[in-house]
């Protein structure tokens, strides 16, 4: 799933590196825009806000889209005002309706909000890319990224155990003062757990770069402690 705002351009990203994922428009985003109409229209008038945008809250949470453009359309000709504004709102739900069918997507047991997704981002990623000082290459990124999704999402032993190992993640540190040859089986990490192993690995700064002899067999980790 691509669970985001509705915006044009990211839309387009997600259907180019994520090809039939199902899109979600954030429910928190969505609601942003019904609230944009219930100001233009009643301006200062806190009670009729909350009456008018609650009923709105109630139908977006079922999925029930056309119930929502249907109340912009009556609230805009009853009241002849934010004319722009209540067009602007009408086709941004439209566009995105079918991405707003929140009552199914619940059912489903999909995420109808960005908040978590954004969260893991920050801390699958960030928390480890993004430290003082830090530089990737494209590759380094992808190889650190990759053991650390193995660690979080408690698949580390199965990684290793089906064989993927090191081989196969080129990884070098920029300046290094300490190398380690890593060869199978790692026979050099043979009194430690692998959990001990990936704790002591991710908590040094690494950085991947192409190795000179990548094409051999042996691989070599670098470290700055």
């Amino acid at each position: 799933m691509c669970a985001r705002d509705g915006a044009v351009w990211i839309w387009n990203l997600a259907e180019e590196h994520f090809h039939g994922a199902t899109q979600i428009v954030d429910l928190y985003h969505a609601r942003e825009h019904y609230w944009n109409v219930a100001k233009a229209i009643f301006g200062d008038d806190v009670k009729k806000i909350a009456l008018w945008t609650e009923q709105r809250r109630k139908e977006l949470d079922n999925g029930e889209v056309e119930q929502v453009m249907q109340a912009i359309k009556r609230l805009s000709a009853s009241h002849g005002r934010a004319q722009k504004i209540c067009q602007r709102e009408i086709s941004y739900f439209e566009k995105n309706k079918k991405r707003m069918r929140y009552d199914e997507f619940r059912r489903q047991g999909l995420f109808v909000g960005s908040g978590v997704l954004e969260a893991g981002c920050r801390t699958v990623i960030g928390q480890r890319l993004k430290q003082s000082g830090m530089h990737w290459s494209v590759k380094g990124a992808n190889s650190i990224i990759a053991l650390r999704c193995c660690l979080l999402s408690n698949r580390w032993e199965n990684f290793w155990s089906t064989g993927h190992l090191l081989s196969q993640l080129p990884i070098n540190c920029r300046t290094p003062t300490i190398t380690i040859p890593i060869t199978v089986p790692l026979p050099a990490f043979q009194d430690k757990s692998w959990a001990k192993i990936m704790d002591d690995f991710l908590s040094k700064k690494f950085e991947a770069k192409e190795s000179p002899d990548d094409k051999s067999e042996q691989n070599r980790v670098v470290a700055r402690p």
